[in-house]
């Protein structure tokens, strides 16, 4: 998501485990997202970033919630803040496209690499592509494999 100083410290916000927890197995573009963050970079949910930026930069959390309301053009409790501000909806809606190709098979290895190999969602899509280390659309393809698991990309053993 994206690399900047929160509490005089570097962070990279994401909600993907395996950039979070040790033992996951980082695409080289992940590792090099985060040597530019910093040595000392530490590795937040988005749900945590906003609650620091609502406890550390209230006028900057409240001028963000104005901003996504009138996007919305709706009036979001802070649980809606916190959900909306963890899609990136247009491009997702894209991959999903491309993830819907997958076969059962296809579902199973994606599974195998998200589950037992711990990759992370870049490191599936360049897998999976070749040549896209895009986080999204690994997000997708892990989103779809797990459906087609009968299971929630989102939730363990997933994420």
């Amino acid at each position: 998501m994206g690399c900047r100083k929160m509490s005089e410290k570097a962070v990279f916000v994401t909600n993907d485990k395996w950039m979070r927890v040790p033992g996951g197995q980082l695409d080289k573009t992940d590792r090099k997202i985060l040597r530019q963050c910093g040595k000392h970079v530490r590795v937040i949910t988005m749900t945590e970033a906003l609650d620091i930026m609502q406890k550390e930069e209230p006028a900057k959390f409240k001028q963000f919630h104005q901003d996504m309301n009138l996007k919305h053009g709706i009036v979001l409790t802070v649980p809606q803040l916190y959900e909306l501000s963890e899609r990136a909806n247009e491009t997702m809606q894209e991959y999903k496209h491309i993830a819907n190709l997958i076969t059962v098979d296809g579902a199973h290895l994606i599974r195998k690499w998200r589950v037992d190999e711990h990759l992370t969602w870049r490191s599936i899509a360049r897998r999976f592509s070749g040549n896209n280390p895009n986080q999204i659309l690994g997000m997708a393809l892990c989103e779809r494999a797990a459906v087609m698991c009968n299971e929630n990309y989102y939730k363990e053993p997933w994420n």
